[in-house]
């Protein structure tokens, strides 16, 4: 999955440092149909490069993100790069940085490359500092913590943290069927499996029989924990799980989020390299039925 970069180290933990001349530089656009853009080139061997720290200039707005190994991640901000750019600031950004904007879901599916997964886990951070430039408890503005990764209000005092909202996602299973689901909206548009926010004051578990049903009008039962992933873009924790079905087979799209479900035979099922969570869960049941 996504998150599995062996033998590479993901280290998470805040660090107050500067960037060196060839620490990765993170740079995030979205574009005017709603899909979101990273600045990184892709190597002769497919693997993914980021722009270096350097080629951005000392001046550019650099927040120390994570690292893999031993290179540090640095998200720009994107909107106080485009204000500098268009006050034509005279920064190193503006000659010497030669990669392109190319669309993060392209990137992300290149699963085994650890640079995907710094992809998602850096947009999950930047839209966190993004939308949270001002206290949510009294409007003034936020800023960095200097102890660690949270943004404090300079009012108030109000301390924000990174969100991580908790998500279900399931393969609900009728002997040698599978159901699967394609999305009504959304440039995804592979077929899915049955998934959504854990709502609040829900167990993960309540959550997977609500979305079932709220999806499809089925009932489950016999739920079995499978895996976790977290899953920067929609900046939650995925929860898998198998359950069986409960009663009718007969599917009913009840709420609009699909524009299709339906049981498919285990040998119907097509194979797909796809990097997600809900894709581990669809080997399994190819590998080894009913998990």
């Amino acid at each position: 999955m996504l998150h599995e970069i062996e033998p590479h180290a993901f280290d998470i933990n805040m660090a107050f440092v500067e960037p060196c001349t060839n620490d990765s530089a993170l740079l995030f656009h979205d574009d005017d149909d709603g899909r979101s853009l990273v600045k990184a080139t892709l190597a002769e061997d497919g693997s993914i490069e980021f722009p270096t720290c350097e080629s951005f200039g000392t001046s550019a707005p650099f927040t120390y993100l994570f690292a893999i190994d031993e290179r540090a991640h640095f998200l720009i901000d994107d909107a106080k790069f485009d204000a500098s750019l268009s006050a034509g600031e005279d920064t190193a950004s503006q000659s010497t940085v030669q990669t392109s904007f190319l669309p993060m879901r392209d990137l992300i599916a290149r699963s085994g490359d650890p640079q995907a997964f710094a992809v998602a886990t850096a947009f999950h951070l930047r839209n966190w500092y993004r939308d949270n430039r001002r206290c949510g408890r009294c409007g003034k503005q936020t800023t960095p913590s200097t102890t660690e990764r949270a943004l404090v209000c300079t009012k108030c005092g109000h301390t924000v943290y990174p969100r991580i909202s908790p998500a279900v996602i399931v393969a609900v299973t009728d002997g040698d069927r599978l159901l699967l689901t394609r999305y009504a909206q959304g440039h995804y548009r592979k077929r899915a499996l049955v998934a959504g926010f854990v709502e609040v004051g829900e167990t993960p578990e309540e959550a997977v029989a609500r979305e079932v049903w709220e999806e499809c009008g089925l009932r489950v039962k016999n739920l079995r924990y499978f895996a976790s992933q977290p899953w920067g873009l929609s900046e939650s924790l995925m929860l898998g799980f198998f359950a069986d079905l409960d009663g009718d087979s007969e599917i009913t799209l009840r709420d609009g989020e699909l524009d299709w479900a339906g049981w498919v035979p285990r040998d119907k099922i097509e194979d797909d390299d796809d990097y997600a969570l809900g894709r581990a869960l669809i080997n399994a049941f190819l590998k080894r039925g009913n998990a």
